[in-house]
């Protein structure tokens, strides 16, 4: 409607002119948009450009939202029908060309999808291990990368090696307990490792995982304590600590 509005100015009456400026409407659009891009385009291109910067990758998953996913393969796929404009308004905002089917790139625009959906896991939650009760598509994803390593290409290894991705957990050890304990760990860098700090409902998950490692101490494998006992956990709770301490300077009065 607005890219309507910029482009069919002198057709609009005098009255919704006088509307527009007084509700500070903006006529010149940050493109110079010739008439040979339809509206339609615009604003299919500008709900990509939302996209992008929303979920950090230019590539769209059909499952995600199919239109806009329609859209994106239109694009690659009549790239020589676009008109030079175009072709250089999807450039500059970082579109990608090669297609999820295209026999010329070795990454589909699904895949590339998931690694950058990763890529933004492993910064939120400073850990390559995804919890599958946190975003249980995306743990499927990581498995599968996993198990078929084989199947992958250089490229893919390549950028997943590059990125940080962990391929195989010490022995022993599940994805699911590494990825809970690098959170802890980051958790410990800014606040106190004791777990009664955890019982904020941000931190809920993390809270009911410390609580687990101190009462099945004796159930975890010597790579687990090992692992813990080298970042500092504390192996009672913050309620021991304080009772401990005034049981040590009841002893030193006594």
């Amino acid at each position: 409607w607005v890219y309507y509005q910029r482009r069919h100015r002198g057709k609009l009456s005098a009255t919704k002119v006088e509307l527009l400026n007084k509700a500070g409407f903006v006529w010149q659009s940050e493109y110079s948009v010739p008439s040979e891009i339809s509206v339609e385009w615009m604003h299919c291109f500008q709900l990509w450009e939302k996209h992008f910067k929303e979920y950090k990758t230019p590539h769209v998953l059909s499952s995600n939202n199919p239109p806009l996913y329609d859209w994106v393969w239109r694009q690659r796929n009549n790239r020589d029908k676009l008109s030079a404009t175009q072709v250089e308004l999807l450039n500059k905002a970082g579109f990608v060309w090669h297609s999820e089917d295209s026999a010329s790139s070795e990454l589909s625009a699904a895949w590339m999808n998931w690694f950058e959906q990763w890529k933004e896991y492993y910064k939120k939650y400073k850990s390559p291990h995804v919890i599958r009760g946190q975003n249980r598509p995306l743990h499927g994803w990581v498995v599968r990368q996993r198990n078929n390593r084989d199947k992958l290409s250089a490229t893919q290894i390549e950028l997943l090696n590059k990125a940080g991705f962990i391929f195989q957990s010490p022995t022993g050890i599940s994805v699911e307990w590494m990825a809970l304990f690098e959170q802890w760990k980051d958790y410990k860098e800014h606040k106190t490792p004791h777990r009664q700090t955890l019982k904020t409902t941000k931190y809920q998950h993390l809270y009911k995982w410390v609580w687990r490692q101190r009462k099945n101490r004796d159930k975890l494998s010597t790579t687990q304590v090992e692992l813990l006992n080298k970042a500092g956990f504390v192996w009672h709770s913050a309620h021991e600590v304080t009772w401990m301490d005034r049981f040590e300077q009841w002893k030193e009065y006594y």
